[in-house]
């Protein structure tokens, strides 16, 4: 019968994780806003947006969407996906890390044809169940029952934190593994376990490449600092050494697997613009980005702060308040939300001592997780201790830990069914916390709230928001934290009879997701493209906006939709001597203010470099006078046709492209004289002349000296470090295989305290 009640508790989560996409996932839209961009990229009729503008969300559409679809795109057409030559006059793309392009399930989706809206969808809701069910096994193999179970993973899995993150994919991607990682830790030193040691080191190995896989590095350093956290806890209460020792190995095993993709992209880092020496003024600045005590309603509920979907009709500015008191505020990033179900249940096993000893690496998990979030000065080991941590985003992310074990605290404080009554006093007292905590939360105000970067908002104007805003967002939190408190009450009344405790918890359960209802943003998705132009192209934009749209025209990355070849681009990884390129081309900083990762053509290029740079049409929104006399090519639209030499020439003209792939370019040339690809030159590029090994020479472009006659030319691109990775891969398989075969040819002694 058990087994019966998890299979039903697995297809109950399966279930929930579809319910916060809406019908996103059976309709023709894609995930992303992309009826707020749209408009910038020239689509005509265009549906009104029905939510906020939010610059963070808005990477969906800039980022995520188009290299999901370029990776799709070579793993179908059987390409290597290393290269994108549509931004930044060329750019690596397995070693942006974000791409994710050796991750499997973005593999399978692009080898099985599967249309990118499509599989995104697909994709988000696999990762919500997939984070469900892990957080779900981790709750049983801790000790919790099947409701139990699925409280730990309804509350994960649909979780604001993860919902919140749907739109930026590797996010989720990459959280969806850390409580599978967190569960084969648990596994290693169950001494219950028959499963021989070795063997249960290969889940662990899996478990921690495909973290790495996900892609999103910072959110892979939490989850790999949260499992070597419960290893060191285990080892040292259970003095287990062997499995400690073999769980060592399996973390080396599950990075050496990761190794193709992460080798790359650490070689790559190396050039990264974001690459800096940590000082006090930086970790000033990181620490500002932090989860801020006017955030701290977000644990009970979200919409506390303000909804995160429906679109303000009162006026352009977001209904999330904080935004307008902390410059780079998102609802994504303050989503810390524990919500009033975990927080009842907590204190439930709080008054009734249900908390034993098991859940205690998970207490500790949860309070050093908001600490960290909260920019408290335990982050300066973190910042100025580990290398490349002072390029890494808001500490307040570190919150996904807090509210996986909240998850895992709530499931183990769930009495197992069969048991006798607990006593209704302490039942409905430890209870009562989430409904409590929901109206402490009612009441913390913005007053004091400084604000320094936005003119004419004082504290008063956030306070008055803060109000407008909790008193929009308290229904769901008060609906829920009563519903949790009747449901416990109920159920302990009946003495915790079979199958009425996981009805009982799904109730409360199904109602928290349903409230998620329209936080993920959609939109029409762009029209795949058809024939493909290799002449660079540049649009002029000036401004991007924090709060409320700009009057962008093709913002970064937008082109690559279309197989559009853009001198502009958009990536957290970029090579530093691409900035220096283009800040020398626009006469100033490329990037915006609001965002230093977005690199724009400016109204300030200057015409001869944009032209040296391979550039043929520069189109724009207004007259650029330093341009020349445009072509309008329609309305508010003008073209400017820079003539120059091209992306491709030699002395005696313009190169033919033959191919413009993702792992290599190949053009025809006459000769005698050197090619010009005007494409960027880095490490990984080589050349051959009719399938003849060439020198490769030039600093910022890929040049070749051709003998006479037409010739064909082909570049090829290999990821440094690519080489390196695939032979660490090899070991680690091998290693697994071994660790398999020991497993098989011995029996599992458990070890006992002290003997390891």
């Amino acid at each position: 019968m058990s087994r019966a009640r998890s299979l039903w508790c697995v297809l109950l989560l399966a279930v929930m994780a579809a319910l916060p996409l809406g019908g996103v996932l059976f309709s023709g839209k894609a995930i992303g806003p992309f009826d707020w961009i749209a408009p910038m990229t020239g689509a005509v009729d265009v549906p009104k947006p029905e939510q906020n503008w939010d610059i963070l969300q808005a990477d969906g559409v800039l980022q995520f969407y188009n290299w999901r679809d370029l990776v799709f795109e070579a793993w179908g057409r059987g390409e290597w996906p290393f290269w994108n030559p549509y931004q930044l006059a060329g750019t690596p793309l397995l070693a942006n890390s974000q791409s994710a392009a050796f991750y499997s399930p973005h593999i399978a989706m692009g080898i099985l044809h599967v249309p990118t809206p499509v599989a995104m969808k697909l994709l988000a809701w696999f990762h919500l169940f997939w984070a469900g069910l892990g957080a779900f096994l981790l709750a049983r193999r801790l000790g919790a029952s099947e409701a139990g179970g699925l409280v730990a993973g309804g509350l994960f899995g649909t979780s604001a934190f993860l919902v919140a993150w749907v739109a930026l994919p590797s996010v989720p991607t990459t959280c969806a593994w850390i409580p599978w990682c967190l569960w084969s830790i648990v596994r290693l030193f169950d001494e219950a376990d028959r499963a021989p040691l070795p063997r249960r080191a290969t889940p662990l190995a899996l478990c921690v490449a495909m973290l790495v896989l996900g892609g999103h590095l910072q959110f892979v350093a939490y989850g790999l600092m949260a499992t070597g956290f419960v290893w060191l806890w285990l080892l040292v209460q259970k003095r287990a050494w062997k499995a400690g020792l073999i769980g060592l190995g399996g973390l080396l095993a599950g990075g050496m697997l990761a190794s193709p993709q992460l080798l790359p992209v650490l070689e790559y880092g190396r050039f990264s613009h974001r690459a800096n020496t940590p000082s006090e003024e930086g970790y000033a600045g990181y620490v500002a980005s932090a989860l801020q005590a006017y955030e701290l309603p977000a644990l009970v509920s979200l919409t506390l702060l303000g909804h995160p979907g429906p679109l303000n009709e009162a006026g352009a500015l977001p209904n999330y308040w904080p935004a307008l008191a902390k410059r780079g505020a998102n609802p994504a990033e303050s989503a810390a939300t524990v919500g009033p179900l975990a927080l009842a249940l907590i204190g439930l096993g709080l008054a009734t001592r249900r908390l034993r000893q098991g859940a205690w690496p998970f207490a500790v998990m949860a309070g050093l997780g908001l600490l960290l979030a909260m920019g408290t000065p335990l982050n300066r080991a973190l910042y100025f201790g580990l290398p490349g941590w002072s390029s890494s985003g808001s500490p307040g992310r570190i919150v996904v830990l807090t509210v996986l074990a909240a998850a895992v605290l709530a499931g183990l404080a769930v009495p197992k069914q069969g048991e006798d009554g607990l006593p209704e006093r302490r039942v409905l007292g430890g209870a009562t916390v989430g409904l409590l905590a929901t109206l402490v939360a009612l009441g913390v105000a913005a007053r004091g709230v400084e604000v320094t970067w936005i003119e004419g908002f004082g504290a008063g104007s956030i306070a008055a928001m803060a109000a407008q805003s909790a008193r929009a967002g308290v229904l769901p939190p008060l609906i829920l934290a009563v519903l949790a408190v009747v449901v416990l009450v109920v159920v302990a009344r009946r003495g915790w009879k079979d199958g009425e405790v996981l009805v009982g918890m799904a109730v409360p359960l199904v109602a928290g997701v349903l409230f998620y209802g329209g936080w993920v943003p959609t939109g029409t998705p762009p029209v795949a493209a058809s024939a493909k132009d290799p002449s660079r192209v540049a649009f002029v934009n000036d401004r991007w906006d924090l709060l409320v749209p700009a009057p962008a025209l093709m913002p970064p990355n937008t082109a690559t939709a279309g197989r559009v070849v853009d001198l502009a681009g958009y990536d957290s990884l970029l090579h530093r001597d691409t900035v220096k390129m283009l800040a020398d081309i626009m006469g100033q900083d490329p990037a915006p203010p609001a965002n230093g990762n977005i690199m724009l053509v400016k109204s300030s290029a200057d015409p001869n470099k944009l032209r040296e740079a391979g550039v043929t049409t520069v189109y724009a929104r207004s007259v650029v006078a330093a341009l020349g006399t445009p072509r309008q090519a329609a309305d508010n639209l003008y073209a400017y046709d820079l003539g120059g030499p091209g992306r491709a020439s030699t002395p005696h003209g313009a190169a033919t492209f033959e191919q413009d792939g993702l792992d290599r370019t190949v053009v025809r040339a006459t000769g005698p004289g050197t090619l010009v690809l005007r494409d960027r030159n880095m490490p990984g590029w080589s050349a051959s002349v009719d399938g003849e090994p060439a020198e490769l020479r030039g600093d910022r472009w890929r040049e070749v000296d051709l003998p006479e006659g037409e010739h064909r030319v082909e570049f090829r691109y290999r990821p440094p470090g690519l080489q390196r990775g695939l032979t660490l891969c090899i070991v680690g398989v091998g290693a697994l295989v071994l660790a398999g075969v020991l497993g098989r040819s011995r029996r599992s002694v458990p070890a006992s305290p002290g003997t390891g």
